[in-house]
């Protein structure tokens, strides 16, 4: 019984600590991430998604030669709105750390975009 009790506590704290990580508040210090952070967070989620769903397009044409063309055009589009979006908030962004994210951020979807032609 206190093996259990001891493992069920073990697990809480990890879960709390993985939170945390989550983008919430920071674990063990309690900061929360700012505002700017958590907008270049959205767009860095959404190209991901974009990313994602560019591979399994790719995928479902190659495994069952469907035509994925729509799929594949709606992730290209998403990236290139996430382009746009990351271009105007680096005008009205103020910290530094949301500055670099959002530069690295806007270098790999412009990447991305070379890499897939759009």
């Amino acid at each position: 019984m206190r093996k259990l009790l001891l493992v069920l506590a073990l697990g809480i704290a990890v879960a709390a600590v993985w939170k945390g990580m989550d983008g919430g508040a920071m674990p063990l210090t309690g900061k929360s991430s700012s505002a700017e952070d958590r907008q270049v967070q959205a767009l860095e989620e959404k190209f991901q998604v974009a990313q994602k769903r560019l591979a399994q397009a790719e995928r479902a044409a190659g495994v069952s030669g469907l035509d994925t063309s729509g799929d594949a055009a709606a992730a290209l589009s998403e990236a290139e709105q996430v382009e746009k979006s990351l271009r105007r908030l680096q005008g009205e962004l103020t910290e530094s750390a949301a500055m670099a994210r959002a530069k690295e951020l806007l270098g790999e979807v412009q990447e991305f975009r070379r890499r897939t032609g759009s």
